[in-house]
């Protein structure tokens, strides 16, 4: 699929699962609008991709202030004259804690980065897209199930498939599609580098649906496949996740 010309905003730009997306939809031509707190990451990507002809920008963006992202989408359409898509990616985690041990400022900030972040982003890109373009919210297999000890991310990854849904049959009628993914946690690289109390290894064992469904609910279904949230105007279904190159 060619994305030509077509303009695309990213958050969490400079790596994971976000990083993989820019560089594909950089190679069939899009436009890109790229957002970051990494800022050193994020310059080094809009630079490498500049020396490869690809048109790209790069701004330094806190996706919980309502401020950042709307200048950020303003100076995008005022550089780029549109917005034909956007790709809600950036978001954290912090550790693994039970809700009995988890603190105020941890859930406060999981739910703005992860969240309200992700609605300030989808906000501000609805008020200038226009019919045929094209939103995807990062949520998680974490946003459409339980599991213990990531309680604030679950939830605020539970909001993210709740948003998507709301503003889906919201601007519908528009001509705007509005789709979340919901990969397994394992795919995000901030997982990864996180406080070094864990392992990959005992971070695999412990996402592990099919291990923690064996401890805890032998009898429950077999582990779901990765995947995408379908949004239309009347009608919600669950589908098999498109391969990585297809840009929802």
């Amino acid at each position: 699929m060619s994305f030509e010309g077509k303009v695309v905003a990213i958050t969490g730009a400079a790596s994971g699962i976000a990083l993989a997306l820019t560089k594909l939809l950089a190679s069939r031509g899009a436009r890109l609008a790229l957002a970051d707190i990494q800022a050193d990451a994020l310059n080094k990507l809009v630079e490498d991709l500049k020396a490869q002809g690809v048109e790209a920008t790069g701004t330094i963006v806190d996706v919980s202030s309502s401020t950042a992202v709307d200048n950020w989408i303003a100076s995008t359409v005022k550089h780029f004259g549109t917005l034909d898509g956007a790709a809600n990616i950036a978001g954290i985690e912090l550790g693994f804690t039970n809700i009995e041990d988890l603190k105020n400022e941890t859930w406060d900030k999981m739910i703005a980065v992860n969240l309200t972040g992700v609605m300030y982003c989808v906000r501000a890109e609805i008020r200038v897209m226009k019919r045929g373009a094209s939103i995807v919210n990062a949520a998680s297999l974490a946003g459409i199930m339980g599991r213990p000890g990531i309680g604030a991310y679950a939830c605020s990854k539970h909001g993210v498939v709740g948003l998507t849904k709301t503003v889906a049959k919201e601007v519908g009628a528009k001509g705007i599609r509005v789709n979340a993914i919901a990969p397994s946690v394992p795919s995000f690289a901030f997982i990864y580098n996180q406080a070094n109390s864990i392992t990959a290894v005992q971070l695999r064992r412990r996402c592990s649906i099919d291990s923690w469904q064996a401890r805890h609910h032998r009898h429950q279904r077999p582990r779901p496949t990765p995947t995408q949230v379908c949004l239309s105007r009347e009608k919600v279904r669950l589908k098999r996740l498109p391969r990585p190159s297809r840009f929802c």
